[in-house]
């Protein structure tokens, strides 16, 4: 069900292709565009952040739903899964170590010399690349615990579905808001202690890859109504609202703008949006899954881990932020294209790379 070409799911392909773009989004000025102009303007900046915040959630739900349903032991997951992801994280991060370090030299001017020893020891804390690349470290951590997590998501039911959205609700929407309507009324709001943790429910890399095996394995998008997809789509309007009027007063009150609230809801438009854009293609329009448009499709979106890890670099050698303004439409009209150019030449590397014997695998 929902397979493109070579055994690919097409909607799958979509959703990372989209979500590239709104990763390289998240890096560059138009993504905090809200925090330095004012007027109406600045609402529809904060909506475009908002839904940016997609692009994880969706990035690990995608695993999920791809790698939870296997039946792989430790042995074969350390050998297939956790070597590729550990040589794709030093690959990254030497190659972006030299880009800067390029740039510093021959580009800025500014004399530094090779540290073997903050290379090596970057590769390990991720120090040697930008914090872009924190996906892969908590990508790791994830493929690591692969035969338990499948075992966990196996078993899952619906009320072990809706346990898991409750308790997400609970400790990272509404205590966060909660706090902020006390600090209104000049009230000390609630801090958990830091040793209580819901990791299932609460961290990314175990959160989202749970949601989205169950949302895509467990739930007939076919079955699903009109009503209910409209219903989830003003859920998900509602709590980008909440979110930009949580970080309008924030800014407000405080006179700085920041990205404390951006992430509220970001869980409901992901499930709303990878939802939307299944039953597009299994319900609605079937046949761009098939033939060409398919093709084009799983083509690109088998590139878009090179894209993700090309972008920094890219921003590195040949972004000049000079070109960005505070006018919101020139900053967000460079910011687009942009996007289209990272996702390009990036796109061109990695289909070049992977041509070589081996990469392949890793990319």
């Amino acid at each position: 069900m929902g397979t493109g070409t070579k055994n690919k799911k097409t909607y799958l392909e979509l959703l990372r292709i989209i979500c590239a773009g709104l990763v390289i989004f998240n890096h560059i000025p138009g993504y905090t565009l809200y925090q330095t102009i004012g007027g109406s303007s600045r609402f529809l900046c904060m909506f475009l952040t908002m839904l940016t915040r997609i692009n994880v959630p969706i990035f690990f739900m995608i695993s999920g739903t791809l790698l939870l349903g296997r039946q792989e032991d430790y042995r074969t997951v350390l050998k297939k899964r956790v070597t590729r992801v550990m040589i794709l994280i030093a690959f990254a991060e030497i190659a972006y170590y030299f880009c800067n370090l390029y740039k510093l030299n021959r580009i800025q001017n500014k004399p530094t010399p090779f540290d073997v020893g903050f290379l090596v020891r970057g590769v390990f804390s991720g120090a040697a690349g930008p914090t872009a690349y924190w996906y892969f470290y908590a990508y790791l951590g994830f493929v690591l615990m692969l035969p338990l997590l499948r075992r966990i998501a196996q078993g899952l039911n619906k009320q072990d579905f809706f346990v898991l959205l409750s308790l997400h609700f609970l400790i990272s929407s509404f205590l966060p808001i909660l706090n902020l309507v006390l600090s209104m009324f000049n009230i000390e709001g609630f801090t958990l202690y830091s040793k209580f943790e819901v990791v299932l429910a609460t961290k990314s890399a175990l959160f989202y890859p749970l949601i989205g095996y169950y949302i895509d394995q467990k739930v007939d998008v076919s079955a699903l109504s009109a009503k209910f997809l409209r219903l989830l789509s003003i859920l998900a309007l509602i709590g980008i609202a909440v979110s930009c009027a949580c970080t309008d007063y924030q800014g407000i009150t405080e006179g700085k703008y920041t990205q404390d609230y951006v992430m509220l809801f970001d869980y409901i438009t992901a499930i709303a949006i990878f939802l939307m854009i299944k039953r597009l293609l299994l319900v609605g329009a079937p046949a761009i899954s098939k033939g060409r448009i398919g093709q084009v499709l799983c083509f690109f979106g088998s590139l878009t881990l090179g894209i993700y890890m090309f972008d920094p670099m890219l921003r590195v050698l040949l972004l000049k932020y000079s070109s960005f303004s505070k006018h919101e439409l020139s900053t967000l009209g460079t910011s687009f294209v942009w996007i289209v150019k990272s996702m390009a030449i990036g796109g061109c590397l990695t289909f070049l790379l992977r041509l070589i014997p081996g990469i392949k695998k890793i990319l």
